[in-house]
C-alpha cells in the first residue's frame, strides 16, 4: 500500500509541480516510476528465489523486466519532451 502510495505520488509530482516548473529532466523521470519499479521488482524477487532454489534465473524474467523498464524509458521521454515543448511556448 504504501509503495503504491509512493508511486502515485511520484507520478503526481511529475506531471504537476515539477511539469509546471519546467523541470524537463525530473518530470520525466517520475513519469516512469512505477515501470521502473515493478520491473527490478520482478527481477529481484526472481534472482533471490533462483539462488535460494540453487538454478539459474529463468529465460522469461529477462525479456520481462526488459519490456516494463523500456515502457518506463519511453514514458520519461514522452514526459520530459512535453514539459520541454510546454515550457519552449511560454
Amino acid at each position: 500500500m504504501v509503495i503504491g502510495a509512493a508511486n502515485g505520488t511520484a507520478v503526481g509530482f511529475a506531471v504537476g509541480p515539477a511539469a509546471e516548473k519546467g523541470a524537463m529532466i525530473l518530470s520525466g523521470l517520475f513519469a516512469g516510476t512505477p515501470f521502473y519499479f515493478i520491473g527490478t521488482s520482478i527481477f529481484v524477487m526472481e534472482s533471490l528465489e533462483a539462488q535460494r532454489l540453487h538454478r539459474d534465473l529463468l529465460s522469461d524474467v529477462i525479456p520481462i523486466v526488459s519490456i516494463f523498464l523500456i515502457v518506463g524509458t519511453i514514458l520519461s521521454i514522452a514526459q520530459a519532451l512535453r514539459v520541454r515543448r510546454r515550457t519552449a511556448s511560454l
